[in-house]
């Protein structure tokens, strides 16, 4: 996409992951307190064809649940973000640690989505946040460990609640000047969060955003999400003309694309809708769909190997009676007396 001499190739060619520090952890923060939100309600099963046609959710969701809880990396730093927003450092979220944290993020936009109430009003409705139980921190990295799965059954649509807090006028598309603002805000009033304490913030910032700009120098979704999911060790190579990949819009995404895609032979589900085991035979080395050869062995040619088993135990049973036999005939060994000597 970007190749061919073109200005945001050289931009993008001297960008660094620093410059866009300060965005990824407002992303970071802004998903922990939308998936607080979300505690007011209860939890929603997943669709049946979230992860794919044909794949179980339950066992799919349990296994993308594995994959984050064994990332000690990732566990580390759901860890940071609790510590972050928990401003007493007493172990538990409170409304009260969460306010200033609100105030950053939504400055100058009071509203989540359109239709949504506002955000500090659906965090007040989580019960047991404003008051004195709170939020531990096992909870709190159990929940987003769950957000990171259901992240994951959304696809690209996973990010669109930070991607509306930046976008204070609604139109679908973010400009320098809105996200040069909100962040400057969100530093002004969290300066001890990550990347804020980078040099020359502003410009480096400012060209990070003119790397993934389009033509009208505006971030649409699509291309927010690039900025924020950049691997660490460079770009991809890619050819001229070569059709362009939509970047991961979550952890999980890049886990998958980092890892493959999980194969299975066949169908998740059996006719019944329970889970079909033969969709992980390929585990086993096997391939369920393959039709298997049976071979069958005569009548006389099992008769002869039953026998020749029999024979092999009754030789293994007269040799152990020989053996015994024999270590019962050995001479004891008799000391001489004294009186003898």
């Amino acid at each position: 996409r970007f190749l061919g001499g073109s200005r945001q190739l050289r931009l993008l060619q001297s960008l660094t992951a620093e410059a866009v520090r300060p965005v990824v952890q407002y992303k970071a923060l802004v998903e922990a307190l939308e998936a607080l939100a979300a505690m007011a309600h209860e939890p929603k099963e997943a669709d049946a064809t979230a992860f794919g046609q044909g794949v179980s959710p339950k066992k799919e969701s349990a296994r993308l649940r594995g994959l984050v809880q064994g990332d000690e990396l990732r566990l580390a730093g759901l860890e940071a973000i609790f510590a972050q927003l928990d401003a007493d450092a007493d172990g538990r979220l409170r409304l009260a640690d969460l306010e200033r944290v609100v105030a950053a993020v939504r400055a100058g936009d009071g509203d989540a989505a359109a239709g949504e109430a506002p955000l500090l009003e659906r965090l007040r409705g989580v019960p047991g946040l404003d008051g004195p139980v709170g939020v531990d921190q096992a909870t709190f990295v159990s929940l987003m460990v769950d957000k990171a799965v259901q992240d994951f059954a959304q696809g690209d649509r996973a990010l669109m609640p930070v991607f509306e807090a930046l976008d204070a006028d609604g139109d679908g598309t973010v400009a320098q000047a809105q996200l040069l603002s909100t962040i400057e805000r969100f530093c002004a009033a969290l300066p001890e969060a990550e990347g804020c304490e980078v040099d020359h913030r502003p410009l480096r910032l400012a060209q990070a955003f003119n790397a993934f700009a389009n033509d009208a120098k505006l971030l649409d979704y699509q291309r927010f999400v690039e900025m924020v999911s950049g691997r660490e060790g460079g770009g991809e190579e890619c050819e001229v003309g070569a059709p362009r990949r939509a970047a991961a819009s979550t952890y999980l995404e890049e886990e998958a694309e980092r890892s493959g895609e999980r194969e299975c032979f066949g169908e998740g589900v059996d006719d019944q809708g329970e889970d079909d085991p033969s969709c992980d035979a390929w585990f086993f080395g096997e391939d369920p769909t393959e039709e298997k050869m049976q071979r069958t062995a005569s009548p006389e040619k099992v008769a002869a190997l039953k026998a020749a088993g029999e024979a092999a135990i009754a030789r293994r049973k007269q040799m152990e009676e020989v053996r015994a036999r024999l270590k019962g005939a050995l001479p004891l060994k008799v000391e001489a007396s004294a009186e003898a000597a």
